[in-house]
C-alpha cells in the first residue's frame, strides 16, 4: 500500500481551486465597493418640491380599483421566477402554486437618448413602464429629469450587478466549480433522483451484490455517488468545451477515492478527519498536512467509481425540457486517423449557468437611496423602486409567506391597506446628506482614520520571527503573526465598508434622497438601500438630515439639547438635568465644533460621537444665527423606548410591577431596567456572601450595571442560558478582576443565575406570558405545522423554520446537495418554539410604529424610525411623543392575546392550547403621562 505525503492530486486540486474563488470573490467584492460609479454627479437641475403634501399613498377604500387586481404574481422556487395568475377569487386558502404558469413582466423601455425627453407626464402614463406610480400628491412636483435619473440608476445597478455574477460565473465555471451556482444547484436537485436510480441500475448489471461491494470495500452510499456524479461531470464539462470521456472518468475515480480516505479517515481518526473537512470548506489547508493511506482501485471499482458513474449521469440528465439530454457523447478527429470521445454540455444548460440574460433572475442588484419618491405599496409585490421588482417581505428562501400575501391581497385587497400605507409614509420621508460631516469624515479618513468608528488606514504591523527562539516563543510567535493578519484582513473589509458608504453620500451630495423600505417576516421595517441609511451605525446616521426643515420654535432648542445628551450617554437623567449637562459643558462642545480633529477632541468621548458632532455644530448654528426660535433645523431628535419587549409584555400582561421599572407609568426620573436588575443581583450576592459562598466572595464588589445590561436587554428576545452566561463572562472579562482564567465561567453562571431569577421577581407576568407563547408555539410546531399569526396591521407572518435530515441532504467534500425545498422540509420544533415569544413582540413593536408613522404623515409631521427609536424635528418632538403614547394604548387597548388564541383555534383545530395568563391591573391610560415612556 503506496503511502502519500499529501491528499490526492484531485483534492489538491478542489482546494486550490476553491483558495482562487476565495481571493476572486474578493476581489470581486472589493471592486464592488471600492470602483463604483462616479462619486461626484452634479445635476444643476431644481430640485422637486418640498411640500408636506403627502395626501396620496394609496387610493381611498372605497375607490380601490378592482381592475388593478386583474392579475397577481407569486414567486416559484421551482421555476425560479415571477409567475401571474388571474383574479380567481375562488381560490383556496392553500393553493399549489407550482402549478401556475404564466409569462414574466415585460421589459421596461428604454428614454436614453431622446431627442425631446419625454415629460414627467408622459411618462407616468406609460403604465407598463412603472405601474401604478402616481401623478398627485407631491409626485406631481417631480422632475422629470430625477425620474429619468431614477430610471437609468436602476438599470445600471441591476446590469452591474448582473456583469460581476457573470464575471465570478464563467470564472467558478473556468475552475471546475460551476455547479456551486444558483442555476447549477438547482439542475443538481433536478437529476439526483434519476441519476441515483441509474447507479444502482448499471450496479446491477455489474451483478454487485451488498456483499461483494462489502467485500471491495465500497463505503460510499449510492446519494454521495450521485452527488460525486453529477458535481464532477457538470464542472468538467463547463470547464472545458470538449473534455474527453477518459479524463472525466479519471476524474471521478479520483474524486471517489479522496472521498473513501477521508470517510476511513473519520472511523479511524475522528479529530483529524474535523480538521481536514474544516479545511476543505475554508477553501483552504490552513497548513494542515494531510497523511493518508490510499489503496487503488481494482478493476471493478474503477468501472463503479468510473465509467458507470458517468454512464449514469449521461444516460439520465436532462435539459429543463425533461426530455432533451443535457450531456452528449461526440466523436471527434485528433490526428493521424484517431478519435477522442468527448462530453459535451448541452448549449441551452451552459447559457443558463453564464449567459447575461439568465442570470438576472438570481442577481441581487446594488440598490441605491432613490431621487424621487418610491413607488407605493398597492400589493406585496408592487412597491418600492420604479423598475427593479422588490418583495413586501424579505422571504429568506422561505416564499411559502409572500404567495400567502398574495393569495389574501387577491381575495380581501383591504386587508393589507394600513400596511401598505404606513410602509409608504416612511418610504416617503425625504433626505439629504449633511455635507459638512461628510467633509469632516473624509478629512478623519485622509489623516489615516482610527478615529471614532472609523477603521485605521495602515495595517498592523507583523511580528518578526525569532531567529534563535524556543518551542514556545514560535507557538507564540505564530499565534501573534495569525491574529495580526486576521486583523489586517478585518481592516481591509472596515475600509470597503467606509469607502462604499461615503462614495453613496457623494454620489448623491446635491440630491434630495428616499429609502423605500420593506419589513422582514415579523414586520419590522427596514430600508432597502443597504449601504448608507438611517439604520446603519453612527456614522451614517450622522450623514443623514431631513430634506425638509422646520424653524425650532420655543422648545425646539431645549430638544436639540437633550438630544445631545442623550447622544452622550447622559439619558437616565431627568430632561431638566441633560439641558443642565449641555448647558454646563457650552465651551467643550464649541471647542469641538470648530476644531473637531486637531483640537481636545472632547466629543470623541460620547457614546455616538459622530453624531454628538452633528447635531453640536446644528445646535450651535442656531444659537450663533441671533434668534433660535426661527433657526430651520434639519437636524433628526430621537425619542428611544425603554426596554421595548419589557413595555409590550407589561401592557399585555397588565404588570403593574414591570410597568413601572421600563416607564409605561409616571414618575419624577426615568427608570432603568437595567440598574434595578443590578440592583436585586447585588442584593442576592451580598446574602450569599454573608453564608460563605466561594463565587459571590469573587464577584462582590464588581457588579455593574454593564455586567447585567446585555443578559437583561435579550432576555425578552429568548436568549438562552448557556448564551446569557457567556454575555456575562464576556463583561467579566473585560473588567480583568479574575486572576485566573478559568473562573471566568463559573462566575458568569453563578451570576447569570441571580440575574434569571432577578428578572422573573421584576417581570414575572412577562415570564408567564413568554412561557405560554412558547408552550402554544411548541404545541403547534409538535402537530407538523409552522407557527403562524396576523398582526394588527394586517401582515400574515409565518416563521421559517425548518430543519434539514440526513436524508434530505448529500453531503460529499466536492459538493452538498439539499434534496428537499425549504418548502417541503419538515418543522423545526424547538426553533419554533424558541423564536415565537421574541417573534410575536416584535411584531407587535413594529406594528407600534407602523400606526405612529401613518398617524405622523396625517398630521403632516416628519417621521423616521430605527425599530424602537423614533425620528422628527425638534419642533414636532412634543406631538411625536403624544401619538407615539396614543398609539401605544389603541394597540393594547385591543384583546390582542385573545385574538392570537382565537387565531390559533382556527388555524390548528386539533391543537389543545393552555388558558390564557391572568392580566394585572395595569391601567394603560397611565402611559399618556409618563414623560420617559420614550425620552
Amino acid at each position: 500500500m503506496k503511502r502519500l505525503r499529501t491528499i490526492t492530486l484531485t483534492t489538491v486540486v478542489i482546494i486550490l481551486q476553491s483558495i482562487i474563488l476565495v481571493q476572486l470573490t474578493m476581489l470581486l467584492s472589493a471592486r464592488r465597493l471600492l470602483v463604483t460609479k462616479p462619486h461626484n454627479i452634479r445635476i444643476p437641475r431644481p430640485q422637486p418640491s418640498l411640500s408636506r403634501g403627502f395626501s396620496h399613498s394609496i387610493k381611498p377604500l372605497q375607490q380601490v380599483d378592482h381592475d388593478a387586481l386583474a392579475e397577481f404574481e407569486f414567486w416559484s422556487p421551482a421555476e425560479h421566477k415571477r409567475i401571474r395568475v388571474g383574479p380567481d377569487r375562488s381560490l383556496p386558502p392553500r393553493v399549489d402554486i407550482d402549478q401556475l404558469r404564466t409569462s414574466i413582466d415585460s421589459p421596461v423601455d428604454d428614454y436614453e437618448g431622446q431627442e425631446n425627453p419625454l415629460s414627467f407626464t408622459e411618462i407616468a402614463k406609460t403604465t407598463h413602464t412603472v405601474p401604478d406610480y402616481p401623478t398627485d400628491g407631491i409626485y406631481a412636483n417631480i422632475d422629470p429629469h430625477n425620474f429619468e435619473r431614477q430610471r437609468k440608476f436602476e438599470e445600471e445597478a441591476v446590469e452591474d450587478s448582473a456583469k460581476e455574477y457573470q464575471t465570478l460565473s464563467e470564472e467558478m465555471a473556468r475552475l471546475g466549480r460551476g455547479s456551486h451556482l444558483a442555476y447549477g444547484k438547482t439542475l443538481l436537485s433536478r437529476w439526483y433522483s434519476s441519476i441515483k436510480q441509474g447507479i444502482l441500475e448499471e450496479q446491477k448489471k455489474m451483478n454487485l451484490d451488498g456483499e461483494e461491494l462489502a467485500d471491495l470495500g465500497v463505503i460510499l452510499s449510492v446519494e454521495k455517488l450521485s452527488v460525486i456524479a453529477m458535481h464532477v461531470v457538470l464542472s468538467r464539462t463547463l470547464a472545458g468545451e470538449d473534455v474527453t470521456s477518459h479524463s472525466i472518468t479519471h476524474y471521478l475515480q479520483e474524486t471517489c477515492r479522496a472521498e473513501l480516505s477521508i470517510q476511513t479517515l473519520r472511523v479511524n481518526d475522528p479529530d483529524h478527519h474535523k480538521r481536514i473537512l474544516n479545511a476543505i470548506h475554508l477553501g483552504g489547508l490552513n497548513r494542515v498536512v494531510l497523511d493518508l493511506k490510499m489503496a487503488p482501485l481494482n478493476t471493478k471499482l474503477k468501472q463503479l467509481y468510473g465509467s458507470v458513474l458517468l454512464d449514469a449521469v449521461l444516460n439520465n440528465a436532462t435539459a429543463a425540457d425533461g426530455i432533451s439530454p443535457a450531456f452528449e457523447r461526440v466523436k471527434i478527429a485528433v490526428g493521424g486517423g484517431k478519435q477522442h470521445t468527448v462530453v459535451r454540455l448541452s448549449p441551452e444548460i451552459r447559457d443558463g449557468i453564464t449567459s447575461h440574460k439568465s442570470l438576472m433572475g438570481f442577481v441581487q442588484a446594488r440598490h441605491f437611496p432613490m431621487v424621487v419618491p418610491p413607488r407605493p405599496w398597492t400589493s406585496p409585490r408592487r412597491g418600492g423602486y420604479l423598475t427593479i421588482s422588490t418583495d413586501l417581505v424579505r422571504s429568506r428562501g422561505y416564499y411559502k409567506q409572500i404567495n400567502e400575501l398574495q393569495l389574501i391581497n387577491a381575495r380581501d385587497p383591504y386587508q393589507l391597506q394600513t400596511l401598505f400605507e404606513s410602509l409608504n409614509a416612511l418610504s416617503e420621508t425625504p433626505w439629504r446628506i449633511n455635507n459638512r460631516m461628510r467633509d469632516i469624515i473624509q478629512d478623519a479618513i485622509d489623516r489615516g482614520g482610527s478615529i471614532g468608528e472609523l477603521p485605521t488606514m495602515v495595517d498592523l504591523p507583523l511580528p518578526t520571527k525569532p531567529q534563535k527562539g524556543t518551542p514556545m516563543q514560535l507557538s507564540e510567535w505564530k499565534r501573534e503573526y495569525r491574529k495580526a493578519l486576521s486583523d489586517n484582513h478585518d481592516l481591509m473589509g472596515r475600509r470597503a465598508d467606509v469607502n462604499y458608504k461615503l462614495g453613496v453620500a457623494n454620489k448623491f451630495a446635491d440630491d434630495v434622497i428616499y429609502f423605500p423600505h420593506n419589513l422582514d417576516f415579523r414586520g419590522r421595517a427596514y430600508p432597502i438601500p443597504p449601504h448608507l441609511n438611517h439604520l446603519g451605525n453612527d456614522m451614517c446616521r450622522s450623514l443623514m438630515l431631513f430634506a425638509e426643515g422646520k424653524p425650532l420654535g420655543e422648545e425646539g432648542l431645549d430638544w436639540i439639547k437633550i438630544h445631545l445628551a442623550n447622544l452622550y450617554g447622559m439619558d437616565k437623567i431627568p430632561f431638566s438635568e441633560r439641558i443642565q449637562f449641555v448647558d454646563k459643558n457650552m465651551d467643550k462642545i464649541r471647542a469641538s465644533v470648530e476644531n473637531p480633529l486637531d483640537g481636545d477632541r472632547w466629543w470623541l468621548k460620547a457614546d455616538s460621537p459622530w453624531q454628538f458632532l452633528a447635531a453640536s455644530k446644528e445646535m450651535f448654528d442656531a444659537i450663533d444665527s441671533g434668534d433660535p426660535s426661527s433657526y430651520v433645523s434639519h437636524l433628526p431628535v430621537h425619542q428611544d423606548g425603554t426596554c421595548n419587549g419589557l413595555q409590550h409584555y407589561a401592557a399585555l400582561g397588565g404588570d403593574v410591577l414591570g410597568a413601572k421599572h421600563v416607564n409605561l407609568l409616571p414618575s419624577d426620573r426615568p427608570q432603568d431596567v437595567y440598574s434595578g436588575v443590578m440592583d436585586l443581583v447585588k442584593q442576592r450576592v451580598e446574602e450569599d456572601y454573608a453564608s460563605g459562598d466561594k463565587y459571590a466572595t469573587l464577584v462582590r464588589g464588581h457588579i455593574t450595571r454593564k455586567v447585567v445590561k446585555q443578559t437583561v436587554m435579550t432576555s425578552v428576545y429568548g436568549v438562552t442560558f448557556t448564551g446569557a452566561i457567556r454575555q456575562i463572562a464576556g463583561q467579566l472579562e473585560d473588567l480583568k478582576f479574575l486572576q485566573d482564567e478559568k473562573l471566568i465561567f463559573p462566575c458568569a453562571a453563578y451570576l447569570t443565575r441571580h440575574v434569571f431569577a432577578s428578572l422573573g421577581e421584576i417581570f414575572l407576568g412577562a415570564q408567564t406570558l413568554m412561557d405560554w407563547l412558547a408552550v402554544a408555539a411548541k404545541k403547534i410546531a409538535v402537530a407538523g405545522k409552522d407557527v403562524t399569526w396576523t398582526t394588527p396591521t394586517g401582515l400574515f407572518v409565518i416563521q421559517p423554520y425548518k430543519k434539514i435530515t440526513a436524508k434530505e441532504q448529500v453531503v460529499t467534500t466536492v459538493q452538498v446537495v439539499d434534496l428537499k425545498k425549504m418548502e417541503q422540509r419538515s418543522v423545526n420544533v424547538a426553533r419554533q418554539k424558541s423564536a415565537f415569544p421574541p417573534n410575536y413582540i416584535h411584531s407587535l413593536d413594529s406594528s407600534h410604529m407602523l400606526m405612529t408613522a401613518l398617524e405622523m404623515k396625517k398630521q403632516d409631521l416628519t417621521f423616521a424610525s430605527v425599530h424602537d427609536s423614533y425620528w422628527t424635528h425638534a419642533s414636532t418632538v412634543p406631538r411625536m411623543n403624544e401619538i407615539l403614547r396614543e398609539k401605544f394604548i389603541d394597540l393594547h387597548s385591543s384583546p390582542l392575546l385573545e385574538n392570537l388564541l382565537q387565531e390559533f383555534h382556527k388555524a390548528y383545530p386539533e391543537v389543545e392550547f393552555p388558558p390564557l395568563p391572568e392580566k394585572g391591573d395595569l391601567d394603560l391610560r397611565e402611559v399618556q403621562k409618563s414623560k420617559y415612556f420614550f425620552h
